[in-house]
């Protein structure tokens, strides 16, 4: 069950490994299992594209149940553009499956993608029958969001991200304009800039370039134009286009796609993905719109690992709103509250400790995967 533009890939490897293969047109897995199954009886393994199915999130997960009870065989799952610490992969990997293939964190996508297809030649080779047996399993357990470390020692320890082997890339989406995605994404490039991180800050539309310029012009005594993109407060700030000669000697790069749905494809190919949205009644409708549309553009939002930013709001007063948020939203959302900052720099003390406990965790689990 895979993409078409996957399946030239898929028979080379079979080809090679001397393998018979049949596709199937049916991108539903609960059609598939009531349906098509009982006319694969001699299969020895089901590839399954997460792109391919239209089921995602809970419906998506409900139905692999159905299928693993169904069939012996051993079955893998695909995951082009999805990282460790994904929830839907997560929840696949507490269901036991060994062999889940998803891109690898601090690589080029186009070597992320040919370690995939090396890492599917292996689940094709050494997966049986137990489910158990597979990919290697400090590699499996990447995406069992269950096995990410903790930070040990003295808690109150400041991060420092200096010379680090750090590489992260955030993306910002706003569910409506004004309510402060860019400074929100701001506030992030400041808080990596405070512990010692290089940071790129990229506008990824034009809105968001006319914030940058009132920016600059703003602080013009402070920054420094270097031509594709101007320093400020030690954050490179590149314009809706350009890109950097060197992209190595950055950290962390902050991409702000403002409020265009045409991106979200590469929003969601971050490492860490925002939807920024105010507290209104008015905006929480429009984003529980926006997150429950059948769309093309928005769709694949439903199931995916993200976390909702809300500006101007606060847990303590909004108690009524934000339980409803968290038993009405996707369960793979992760919904952080954020009181509105007037100012971009500058952070108070308790925004810089919540960034330090969700990002030097997220560094510690990358350098356990790379040992």
């Amino acid at each position: 069950m895979v993409e078409k533009k996957r399946q030239t890939m898929l028979s080379e490897i079979r080809k090679e490994l001397e393998m018979n293969q049949k596709i199937t047109t049916v991108n539903n897995l609960s059609y598939f299992i009531k349906e098509e199954l009982k006319y694969y009886e001699y299969i020895t393994h089901i590839i399954i594209d997460l792109e391919f199915i239209e089921e995602k999130g809970d419906e998506f997960l409900t139905s692999l149940k159905a299928l693993v009870m169904a069939t012996d065989v051993p079955i893998i799952i695909y995951a082009e553009g999805v990282y460790p610490g994904d929830m839907l992969l997560s929840e696949i990997a507490r269901q036991g499956l060994a062999n889940i293939i998803g891109e690898t964190p601090k690589t080029f996508k186009q070597i992320s993608r040919n370690k995939m297809q090396k890492d599917l030649r292996e689940a094709l080779i050494k997966s049986t029958a137990d489910r158990r047996i597979g990919l290697r399993e400090e590699r499996q357990r990447r995406f069992d969001v269950t096995y990410i470390p903790v930070q040990k020692g003295n808690n109150n320890a400041i991060p420092n991200y200096n010379n680090c082997d750090l590489h992260l890339s955030i993306g910002l989406f706003g569910a409506m304009r004004r309510v402060g995605t860019t400074t929100y994404a701001i506030q992030l490039a400041e808080y990596f800039t405070a512990r010692g991180a290089k940071v790129a800050f990229f506008s990824k539309n034009e809105l968001t370039d006319g914030d940058l310029n009132i920016l600059q012009e703003t602080y013009k005594e402070e920054t420094v134009s270097k031509g594709t993109y101007f320093t400020y407060r030690n954050i490179d700030f590149y314009f809706f286009g350009r890109v950097p000669e060197n992209w190595g000697i950055y950290n962390v790069v902050i991409n702000d796609y403002g409020t265009d749905t045409e991106q979200i494809d590469n929003w969601l190919s971050c490492h860490y993905r925002y939807i920024v949205s105010g507290f209104n009644e008015t905006d929480i409708i429009q984003l529980m719109s926006l997150l429950e549309t059948d769309k093309n553009d928005t769709k694949r939002l439903i199931g995916r690992d993200y976390r909702i930013a809300f500006n101007f709001g606060d847990p303590s007063m909004c108690g009524e709103q934000y339980r409803y948020l968290c038993s009405n939203l996707a369960t793979s959302a992760r919904i952080t509250m954020n009181g509105f900052l007037p100012y971009k720099f500058n952070l108070p003390q308790w925004f810089l400790q919540t960034c330090d406990t969700e990002f030097e965790n997220y560094r510690m689990y990358i350098s356990n995967i790379k040992r």
